[in-house]
């Protein structure tokens, strides 16, 4: 059975799936109400650059979104002024704002209405042989917008398909309406945000769903009950320990923050984000030892195909790849490494490809980008080492603190705690040091700061005794 675990903090959500009790993949997002990949705005075109073949949306944000212009999106006659319905493609970044296009699409589990067709058209993974064209027959296409047969709808009926077709529409229909009357840019559709685009592809699963936050279990429950689930096993987390602690969540994804991945075979993975791509080496350790070298060769390249594929999903790398294997010379040994890896990979969303083994043994990987890598989200420079490397980033870090601050209360019933920060969180710290306050105050406790370099992060200890009290009265931040 697979397990969700949703966690929603004030500022940041997070979902984690375990399959078999491993994580499996991870969905993070900060509430920052800035325009994710999906979301469907009501646009006014602020500036076309016809030598670029390009505009700039605005969508009620400080950055305009930007598009291309060509007949193909059915916009080349756009100018300065005009109303536009656009969906983000791509999330913004601290240089530019997200990328949008005029051409809509609204997802299902079955299928996906597209506005940049005008024809019945199966997802390009369905490669099995099957009768099409009957399937064709049968289904009942809106006469203004596109359909995309996806692949889970090979596992029903005609008649689910349909039925989804219909509530799709009206959807699409209601955005329509919504971006028509809307007076000034905002957001007309998200689809449920990060929670539904992960609950359209895990439903129909059995799946255990464990929530933090009541409004979300709500949401879920009718979600749940819209889709005639009967074995989604749906669960508010009411303890103490947060949830991600509890389950042993929090730990995995700060050993994302790692470059070293060990092995089971004694073997590693080590991955280095550079500029222009993501570059992987995969050595063997101790696993040589006593073995036949090639079949030892080939076990580490095995397990580290597999550990490769996870990690890609998880940290969600994107762009070129570069896979450095160990040299195998075996056709039949580096196709089963391939497969590994394309098996995993098909598991995500993303479109990818492949580059099979070159004269160097190494393998190329080119992944689209969907929204950031976790690392933006839990990182950033460190400022100690001028951007040379990077700490946790101060939301994700505040959380962390918080969390553990609001377990040790009510394990220890104290409302006064010290944390012992590592030094090179103390700029950002003393820069944002009013947020903190505010954020203590809000859980009625006091807190005292001090800076070392005896933690990698930070310590949180109860203050319990009156001498430990008076030792940290100068540090106190919360008055």
């Amino acid at each position: 059975m697979k397990e969700l675990f949703i966690d929603r903090d004030k500022e940041i959500l997070r979902i984690a799936v375990k399959n078999k009790g491993k994580l499996e993949k991870l969905y993070i997002e900060e509430e920052e109400k800035e325009p994710i990949q999906g979301e469907i705005y009501k646009g006014i075109v602020r500036k076309v650059i016809p030598n670029l073949k390009s505009a700039f949306v605005d969508i009620g944000f400080k950055k305009n979104a930007y598009m291309y212009i060509d007949n193909k999106f059915n916009n080349s006659g756009i100018k300065n002024g005009d109303e536009v319905i656009v969906e983000v493609l791509k999330e913004g970044t601290r240089e530019k704002g997200p990328k949008v296009t005029t051409m809509i699409s609204i997802q299902g589990k079955y299928v996906v209405l597209d506005t940049s067709l005008d024809r019945i058209k199966f997802s390009s993974k369905i490669d099995t042989e099957i009768d099409k064209d009957s399937i064709v027959k049968e289904i009942v296409k809106p006469k203004d917008i596109g359909v995309i047969i996806r692949t889970k709808a090979l596992e029903s009926s005609v008649s689910d398909i349909n039925k989804e077709i219909g509530i799709l529409y009206d959807i699409y229909s209601d955005i329509l309406k919504k971006g028509q009357f809307s007076l000034k840019p905002s957001k007309i559709y998200d689809g449920g945000g990060t929670i539904g685009k992960v609950l359209r592809n895990i439903l129909e699963e059995d799946v255990k769903i464990i929530l933090n936050d009541k409004k979300d279990y709500d949401n879920v429950i009718e979600m749940n009950l819209s889709k005639n689930c009967d074995f989604c096993d749906i669960n508010y987390y009411e303890e103490n320990i947060p949830m991600f602690e509890k389950y042993g969540i929090e730990s995995e994804i700060l050993k994302l923050r790692n470059k070293k991945v060990k092995l089971p075979c004694g073997g590693d993975i080590v991955i280095e984000k550079t500029e222009a791509m993501t570059v992987i080496d995969v050595n063997t350790g101790k696993n040589v030892k006593g073995k036949n070298v090639e079949k030892a060769i080939f076990d580490t390249n095995v397990e580290a195909a597999k550990e490769i594929g996870r990690q890609i999903l998880l940290r969600n790398i994107s762009g070129i790849v570069a896979i450095d294997f160990i040299n195998m010379t075996s056709k039949k040994y580096k196709k089963i490494v391939i497969d590994i890896l394309r098996d995993y990979l098909k598991e995500d969303n993303s479109k990818f490809s492949i580059v099979d083994f070159n004269e160097l043994n190494i393998v190329h990987i080119s992944r689209m980008k969907k929204g950031k890598s976790i690392l933006e989200y839990i990182d950033e420079r460190c400022s100690v080492c001028h951007g040379k490397g990077s700490v946790l980033k101060f939301s994700y870090l505040k959380m962390l603190m918080k969390n553990e601050i609001t377990r040790q209360m009510k394990e220890y019933l104290v409302k006064e705690f010290h944390i012992a920060v590592n030094k090179s969180y103390k700029d950002i710290i003393e820069d944002k040091k009013q947020i903190l306050i505010d954020e203590y105050k809000n859980i009625e406790c006091d807190i005292y700061i001090t800076y070392t370099n005896e933690v990698d992060t930070y310590k949180v200890e109860p203050i319990i005794f009156e001498n430990m009290r008076k030792k940290l009265e100068d540090f106190k931040i919360t008055k």
